[in-house]
This record gives C-alpha cells, sequence and structure tokens, in this order.
C-alpha cells in the first residue's frame, strides 16, 4: 500500500511539472509573438498556457498587455484585476501593470478607476513619466486645466524624448489660452509643435495643429498657409483634414471652384465628416450650382442629425445643425423654393439660431 501511494504521489508530481513546463513553453511563444507584434498569435499562446495553468499570473499580465495592443481595454481590466486577486504580492509591487490598467479604464472612459490605478502607481514610481502624462489627460477629461498642464510639464521633464508629451501640451495650451500672435504662449505652443514634429515626423496631427496656429495669425497671408499644405498633402496624401483646410483656405480665397476638388477629396477620404459636405455645398452655391449645393447640405445635416441623437444633445452638434439648416434654407431660397427654405428657417429657429428666426420672420410671411 506505501507503495502505491508512493507511485501514486510520484505520478502527480510529474504531472505537475510537466504541466508547468507545458505552461511555461506557451509563455515563451507568445512573448516573442507579442514582442514581434504578432498579437493575434500571442494571443493564442498565451491562451492555452492559461488553460494549462488557470493561476498562471505571468500569463494573465501578458495577456493583458496583448489586449491593450489589440484595444480589447475590458479584457485588460479583468486579466490584471485576476491577476492581482492571485497574487497580492504583484498587487502591491507592480507599478507597470497598474499604469496599465489604469490605461485602459482611461480609454473605457472610467476617470475615476483610471486615477486610482495611475496614483498608486506614481507612489510606487514618482518618475514615471507616462503615469504624469495619463494623470494629465485625465484631468483635462476632468476641466482641470492648470493641474493637467502641471501634469504634461513633469512627463515631460522626465522623458523629454516623447513626440505626444509635446503635442498634447500644445493642444492644451491652444484650448486653453487662446494664444495670440507675438505672445509668448502662441510661440511656446509653436515650439512645442515644432519638438513634437521632430521627434515623430510621420505624426500628421502636429502638422495640423500648426495649420490651426497659423489661422490665428491674420500676418500669415491665405496663400502662404496654401503653400504650406501643398507641402503637408504630399507627405501625408490620405489624411483628408489636409484637404479640408486647403479647401477652406481657398474658399476665403474666393478660389471656389478649386476649393470644390480639395473637398471632394476630403470626403473620398472620410465620408462621416459633415463638414466637407457643408463646405462644398457653400461652394456649390457660390457658384450658383444650387441642386449641388443642396444635395450636400443635406447629406451634412443627416449625418449631424444622428451624431446628434448618439450625443444625447450636445449643445455643439445643436449649433451646426442649425447653421446647416440655415444655409441649406438660403439656398432653397436662391433655387424658388420659398416653401422649403421657409421649413428649413423654421427648423433652425426650433434650434435656437437667431439667423435662421430673422429669416423666417423676414421671408416667410409671419407677422411677430
Amino acid at each position: 500500500m506505501p507503495r502505491k501511494l508512493t507511485l501514486l504521489f510520484f505520478l502527480v508530481f510529474c504531472t505537475s511539472i510537466a504541466r508547468a513546463e507545458s505552461a511555461r513553453e506557451y509563455f515563451k511563444f507568445a512573448k516573442f509573438s507579442f514582442d514581434s507584434e504578432d498579437y493575434y498569435k500571442a494571443l493564442e499562446y498565451v491562451n492555452r498556457a492559461i488553460e494549462v495553468d488557470p493561476k498562471y499570473v505571468s500569463g494573465f499580465l501578458l495577456r493583458a498587455e496583448i489586449n491593450f495592443s489589440l484595444n480589447d481595454f475590458i479584457e485588460v481590466v479583468d486579466d490584471i484585476t485576476y491577476a492581482f486577486n492571485l497574487d497580492e504580492n504583484a498587487n502591491k509591487t507592480m507599478a507597470e501593470f497598474h499604469l496599465l490598467r489604469g490605461d485602459a479604464y482611461l480609454n473605457l472612459n472610467d476617470y475615476s478607476k483610471a486615477l486610482d490605478d495611475i496614483d498608486y502607481c506614481l507612489r510606487l514610481n514618482p518618475r514615471n513619466a507616462r503615469a504624469h502624462y495619463l494623470k494629465g489627460m485625465i484631468n483635462i477629461g476632468h476641466s482641470k486645466m492648470f493641474a493637467a498642464l502641471e501634469s504634461l510639464d513633469q512627463a515631460i521633464k522626465l522623458d523629454s524624448d516623447e513626440s505626444e508629451y509635446y503635442y498634447q501640451r500644445a493642444e492644451l495650451k491652444k484650448m486653453h489660452f487662446r494664444p495670440l500672435p507675438g505672445t509668448k504662449t502662441y510661440e511656446s505652443i509653436m515650439s512645442d509643435i515644432k519638438v513634437a514634429i521632430a521627434l515623430d515626423p510621420d505624426d500628421h496631427r502636429p502638422y495640423k495643429l500648426k495649420c490651426d496656429m497659423r489661422k490665428l495669425d491674420e500676418k500669415y497671408s491665405k496663400n502662404d498657409l496654401i503653400e504650406e499644405l501643398d507641402t503637408y498633402i504630399n507627405y501625408f496624401p490620405e489624411t483628408s483634414a489636409f484637404y479640408s483646410e486647403r479647401g477652406l483656405a481657398k474658399v476665403l480665397n474666393n478660389q471656389y471652384k478649386e476649393a470644390l476638388s480639395d473637398f471632394t477629396m476630403a470626403i473620398q477620404l472620410d465620408e462621416n465628416n459633415e463638414s466637407n459636405y457643408r463646405n462644398r455645398g457653400l461652394c456649390f452655391h457660390n457658384m450658383s450650382k444650387y441642386q449641388l449645393a443642396l444635395n450636400d447640405y443635406s447629406k451634412s445635416i443627416d449625418i449631424l442629425i444622428k451624431k446628434y441623437q448618439a450625443s444625447e444633445n450636445d449643445d455643439s452638434i445643436k449649433k451646426l445643425l442649425s447653421q446647416t439648416l440655415n444655409m441649406r434654407g438660403m439656398t432653397n431660397e436662391f433655387n424658388g423654393n420659398s416653401d422649403l427654405a421657409c421649413e428649413d428657417y423654421y427648423k433652425a429657429a426650433k434650434l435656437g439660431l437667431k439667423a435662421g428666426l430673422n429669416n423666417y420672420r423676414k421671408n416667410c410671411n409671419v407677422f411677430n
């Protein structure tokens, strides 16, 4: 009997070792695939490792990293939380996984839980630049702009080679301070944009922000802006925003025919951006091509209505919708359809647009 028990114990022991070895082998393949950015293959291997050993903490943490790369943020939160429940020491010491879970919460717009994890990460490692950066993003979400700026300043101080930090600081300063050209704030934003571009010349966003800053400077001519946008478009031919911006610059130069092709290209690259339809409609209107203008205004209005309904009555979308209805009303009037014009003016007025109300009173036979 003792021999049988000894043999049974030996077999169980050997099986446990084999299972552990197998889980570690799958983990190695998963880690190699993850490092090679083959995320789906990595996920396949790490799932096998976890199937073999359902309490494999390293497996859950690696799977969280993989799922983060796949933008599956709910799974990231679940895996890290489960791993921390399995290993209390990991929960207390692994700052990088508190940061990763905080980042996932931030992507899920759960600012409170994101801040809890990021603050814990900073308690463990006060010099973690990305933690300061993410805290800045949370403060922006809470409209705490000065606190956000302090966090971004600290992130840049700790890691001066990350383009994203400079870009976000420039964006924040532009949004919050509304800088005037020639001021120190304006120049500091342009400096951040310059550094962001130097660190990552393949990111189109700092160029777009630079363009937005140029438009604030009345001394910067429309022709110079168009020339600068020509360069951006050559470098980023698949980025719709630059075609939109060049189209707007041409509209301000009364180059409606030239602007049409830019707005059309922008629409081809981003068919759900209502502003491109509205701006192309304006070009058609100014060229007396009223039916084409009406088609574009209607498309813009359809997109805005869907966005307004999905946003639970966002005021900024409501304002754009009312303005576009008013523009379509004016085009209907020029096109000889006063009934449709009055209908659009009435809708614009109901949405709170004063210009829509004035047009309705002026053109629609009402005495009030």
